[in-house]
């Protein structure tokens, strides 16, 4: 039986500030005993903050996240969950900030009926960018969503298949029934043309699947008693490794050595550069 949330989900206003990158910044500060650091990305990935803090998924928790499974800089790789480790390249990512939904669709881009659901709401796109480089490879599919579509490498600007919108915002991390929940969203692909019933990015190799390894794909967004499927649930994550120093590093590579294992934190909001109540600001006209 799946644990279930107690919370009531609210959307996401047509006031939104989008920062140009989607949770870039880890939340909290460091202190004596602590210090803040991007989990799972490599050290010549953190540097000046250039990778974004990982996405994991809410069924199988904070320890796995999205990772280039391949490691091949041709279209079409694999993407999938794996274990967080920061000497792993392919779990360097970095999202980027496009355009609100109504001047995609009004650039062509993006359907009307995603313009109608999701006027202001921020689209992004996440590329692979390994060990900080860039490969202008993105998360996306190779054609419009469609049941069980897997998640692979595309081309960068290859709109709106690799182009992402977050939907509802739910709580941050809380106690559930004595067991850790997270907070979370779900991330429609941009080629959705029912945004009724979006396809959005799922893991476990489909809805209610069970195999955290397995390739991500697209799928219609499931509910449950009102809440979607975890499995179609996303977060964001810093970590936070002991020290005795109060000097914060960038990486786990950087600065005075550890005294304990880290320990995962999802981000609250868990995309904190999307922020209520500011307008999104553009040069493109309606």
């Amino acid at each position: 039986m799946r644990n279930r949330y107690g919370r009531a989900l609210f959307g996401l206003t047509a006031a939104v500030a989008v920062a140009t990158t989607l949770g870039l910044t880890a939340a909290g500060a460091a202190n004596a005993a602590s210090k803040p650091a991007k989990p799972a990305i490599t050290p010549a990935c953190s540097y000046a903050s250039y990778c974004s803090n990982s996405l994991f998924n809410v069924e199988f928790g904070i320890q796995y996240f999205t990772n280039s499974e391949s490691f091949s800089f041709t279209p079409g790789g694999p993407v999938n969950l794996s274990w967080a480790n920061d000497n792993n390249p392919g779990q360097d990512w970095r999202v980027n900030f496009q355009y609100p939904v109504w001047v995609l669709y009004h650039l062509g881009f993006i359907s009307a009926g995603m313009e109608l659901h999701y006027h202001f709401r921020p689209a992004f796109e996440v590329m692979w960018t390994p060990y900080g480089v860039t490969s202008n490879l993105c998360r996306g599919v190779a054609r419009t969503a469609y049941q069980g579509e897997k998640v692979t490498l595309q081309p960068c600007g290859n709109f709106p298949k690799t182009l992402w919108v977050v939907k509802n915002n739910y709580t941050s991390a809380a106690k559930l029934k004595g067991e850790i929940a997270y907070g979370g969203n779900s991330l429609i692909n941009g080629s959705t043309t029912n945004p009724s019933v979006p396809y959005v990015l799922t893991a476990g190799g489909g809805v209610w699947g069970g195999n955290p390894f397995a390739q991500l794909q697209v799928d219609q967004l499931v509910a449950d008693d009102g809440l979607p499927d975890m499995g179609q649930l996303w977060c964001t994550a810093y970590e936070t490794f002991p020290t005795a120093s109060i000097t914060p590093s960038t990486s786990p590579s950087v600065g005075p050595p550890t005294i304990g294992p880290p320990t995962f934190t999802a981000n609250n909001p868990c995309f904190p550069s999307i922020r209520i109540g500011a307008p999104v600001t553009t040069s493109v006209r309606k």
